[in-house]
């Protein structure tokens, strides 16, 4: 299977012809974004450094309040880059979502009575609309990505500047990290598709019930019918509940692996220090920062897989005329 990462940027990008050049546009302004808001932990952790090495004294007050006013700057210049990002993004999200279900409504009017007839309506419409729900979720998500990239380089980079054992230790524990996330990931892709498939049925049996809405009505049937739909709401209790089960399994491995990257970067660059008896708070902020941000970054991924699922499961041929 497509990693659905690239399988979901592939789509998003396919469907926003005519308007790649702000995707491009919006992309640069992200990442510029990001890595002024990765600078973070560094403007605190020289702070902090200044505040030990040079105490807070007349002398150090003016140098130590440039310092905390980088802090607003900082903000600035991400929001002066981020917000026209974001709105841009949007928009582009609004194009693709009408391109996708264009291209989809187009290529099912197109085909034969014979196709129609195996294919129920409610079926194609659910998945039709998950399809181009999911597609926009990503599209007006992908800043989310870029952040994730972003702030797990820079983090890397700095923490093998200022402490090469601890940047090694993280990088060791990250990547066993993201191999047991993986691992989930098998397990609950295939339950996903499960419920989805199952959800797909139940569109189908209350397209069938309101399409026939006069008849239900006279035949007096009202009950059985919602009581029959019913039946097929519940059955795919079982998977969402172990799926959910595993999910939460999934975040807690994620959760405690993150929370031992940070401790041994910290405890790392502490014992490394302990025989020199200089030991730098503001650098400890800063390991301990990135090494945070690194464990956040493990939270990026949990939609691609049930976007990519819903996707991958719209199933209509080329349309036989071009899209509007």
């Amino acid at each position: 299977m497509t990693n659905p990462l690239i399988y979901l940027f592939q789509k998003m990008w396919g469907y926003s012809k005519g308007n790649r050049k702000n995707v491009v546009f919006y992309i640069a302004l992200s990442i510029f974004a990001t890595l002024l808001l990765a600078l973070e932990p560094l403007i605190v952790g020289l702070f902090l450094n200044t505040i030990q090495t040079q105490g807070v004294t007349v002398e150090a007050l003016s140098h130590l309040l440039l310092i905390l006013s980088l802090l607003f700057f900082l903000e600035l210049g991400f929001w002066a880059m981020h917000g026209p990002s974001r709105v841009i993004e949007n928009r582009n999200a609004f194009f693709v979502r009408r391109n996708y279900k264009n291209y989809l409504l187009d290529g099912t009017v197109a085909l034969p009575i014979e196709w129609h007839t195996d294919h129920h309506s409610g079926d194609t419409i659910d998945k039709i609309e998950k399809g181009t729900t999911a597609l926009f979720s990503f599209s007006e998500r992908t800043f989310e990505i870029i952040q994730g990239v972003i702030s797990l380089t820079t983090a890397f980079v700095a923490m093998f500047i200022f402490d090469l054992l601890s940047g090694g230790a993280a990088l060791i524990i990250s990547l066993f990290t993201f191999y047991v996330l993986t691992l989930f990931d098998k397990k609950l892709i295939p339950g996903y598709k499960i419920v989805n498939q199952i959800e797909n049925s139940i569109s189908a049996k209350i397209f069938d019930a309101l399409s026939n809405i006069t008849t239900v009505i006279i035949l007096r049937v009202e009950n059985l019918v919602l009581k029959s739909i019913d039946t097929f709401i519940k059955k795919p209790l079982d998977r969402f509940h172990l799926n959910n089960k595993i999910n939460e399994c999934k975040w807690f491995s994620a959760s405690i692996f993150g929370r031992i990257a940070v401790i041994t970067v910290v405890s790392i660059y502490l014992f490394s220090n302990v025989s020199s008896g200089i030991t730098l708070v503001g650098t400890v902020y800063i390991l301990y920062g990135y090494a945070n941000q690194i464990r956040d970054t493990f939270q990026k991924k949990e939609y691609l897989c049930r976007h990519h699922l819903y996707l991958a499961n719209v199933q209509v041929p080329t349309p036989l005329r071009p899209s509007r």
